[in-house]
């Protein structure tokens, strides 16, 4: 799936610059004017893809540290970075504390800037397909009886077939045919990819308070 790296600049010459450049990488650039045609050209999109967010700094209006900060409540969560006239401490701090990935400065180097947008779709790309992992994983999930769920939690914390079957009050048949369906709904095809499975879904139960054991 294709990155779409999104160019916010007031500066129409520059941001025309800038997407050519990145389109020239194979990149998915698309420009806006400001904060208010980015989110909303990005609320278009949604998460449906892995995006980065190149902004500058100094625009009419909204900058751009304010509009990253409303672009993570509408839901963006990909890198982000910024270019500025003015590099100094407190902008970088500033934006750093915003989760900006880096600041760049201007005049754009070009060479620079398009290797430091291809590294962060890098890691655009590589987190959306953990999302989507996650995702399905936790549909899989949601497939699971109660009593599967149990023994899965059991399986996590490392019990054999028969301290499953003493802790549930099961017998050992009963577990191995609980284990039969975890496989199979779960898609799973090892004891060992089941095993590691199960120490997710633990650490997730744990997580959501959703744990079953005493």
């Amino acid at each position: 799936m294709p990155v779409i790296v999104w160019v916010v600049d007031d500066d129409d010459h520059l941001r025309t610059l800038l997407v050519d450049v990145l389109k020239a990488f194979g990149l998915d650039a698309r420009g806006a004017s400001g904060a208010d045609a980015f989110l909303l050209a990005y609320a278009d999109v949604g998460r449906g893809h892995p995006q980065v967010l190149s902004i500058d700094y100094s625009m009419p209006g909204t900058d751009g540290i304010a509009a990253l900060r409303l672009a993570r409540r509408a839901g963006f969560d990909g890198p982000a970075l910024m270019l500025s006239g003015v590099v100094d401490l407190p902008h970088v701090v500033e934006a750093m504390q915003q989760g900006m990935l880096t600041v760049l400065p201007k005049p754009v180097d070009l060479e620079a800037y398009a290797r430091q947008v291809g590294e962060a779709a890098a890691v655009a790309e590589q987190e959306h397909r953990r999302r989507e992992e996650r995702e399905r994983q936790s549909a899989r999930f949601a497939l699971l009886t109660a009593r599967e769920s149990e023994v899965l939690v059991a399986l996590g914390e490392g019990l054999m077939n028969k301290q499953v079957a003493d802790r549930l009050g099961l017998s050992i048949k009963t577990v191995e045919t609980h284990r039969h369906h975890l496989m199979e709904k779960l898609e799973l095809h090892t004891a060992g990819a089941l095993m590691r499975c199960a120490v997710e879904y633990r650490l997730r139960a744990a997580d959501e308070g959703r744990e079953t054991l005493h």
